[in-house]
């Protein structure tokens, strides 16, 4: 089975860089959550640039979803649907990044 990644097919490989990059973007946190976290933690008046926010976005996103990915597959070796917080405490765990 093939994926239609270029729609109508008249948009070429351009079409399918574009696909790939939307695709991309909707696997990233809001950007607004993540620079209102880093807020948090820093002193009341102090600023993140826009780049800070963006590269903690990417990391963020690329965190979660690796750890997302080991819980996912405990479920399915389980025959679960659901992931729940108990299996994202033990990918953390598998992964040695278990929270004391």
């Amino acid at each position: 089975m093939t994926e239609n990644w270029g729609g109508g097919g008249d948009e070429g490989c351009g079409g399918l860089r574009a696909e790939k990059e939307q695709h991309h973007l909707r696997l990233l946190l809001p950007i607004a959550n993540v620079g209102r976290i880093m807020k948090q933690r820093l002193p009341e008046n102090a600023k993140v640039s826009k780049e800070a926010k963006e590269t903690m976005q990417e990391c963020v996103s690329e965190f979660v979803g690796f750890v997302t990915v080991e819980a996912a597959e405990r479920c399915r070796r389980e025959r679960r649907k659901t992931v729940n917080g108990d299996d994202v405490c033990w990918a953390l765990s598998m992964l040695g990044l278990a929270y004391v």
